[in-house]
């Protein structure tokens, strides 16, 4: 199963605060499908597979700064992808344009990432709908 995704992301300054963005399994978050950064302009393309045969959640996380000041960690937002999206084999047939995503927003969802609590981070989910 896999799916894929594309999407761009409004945040400031730019390029200092490139967010970093991870396509993973929402039933198994060890499970990452495909991991990176957006380019200088905020673009943002992932595709994930997995040939497990249990199914299969995915979901966008995206670790970031913007307009975060000097605080630790990195706000992390949590998106969870709809299943239509998902199909059969290992090259994606079916893409998601998840639209634009304001990072200088503070959604109502949004946790924090420590770099040393790797296993033990908060995790949140936002629904698709929220963003539009």
């Amino acid at each position: 199963m896999q799916c894929n995704l594309i999407f761009h992301f409004i945040f400031s300054p730019l390029p200092a605060n490139i967010p970093d963005m991870a396509l993973f399994s929402w039933i198994d978050p060890h499970d990452v499908l495909d991991e990176g950064f957006s380019d200088s302009s905020g673009v943002f393309r992932l595709a994930g597979a997995t040939q497990e045969f249990t199914a299969m959640e995915p979901a966008l996380e995206i670790y970031h700064d913007c307009n975060d000041g000097i605080k630790n960690g990195f706000r992390k937002l949590r998106i969870g992808l709809p299943d239509q999206y998902i199909t059969a084999g290992l090259v994606p047939q079916k893409t998601v344009n998840v639209g634009v995503i304001n990072l200088e927003l503070i959604y109502k969802e949004e946790t924090r990432h420590y770099v040393d609590d790797e296993d033990t981070d908060e995790r949140t989910s936002v629904s698709p709908s929220f963003l539009t």
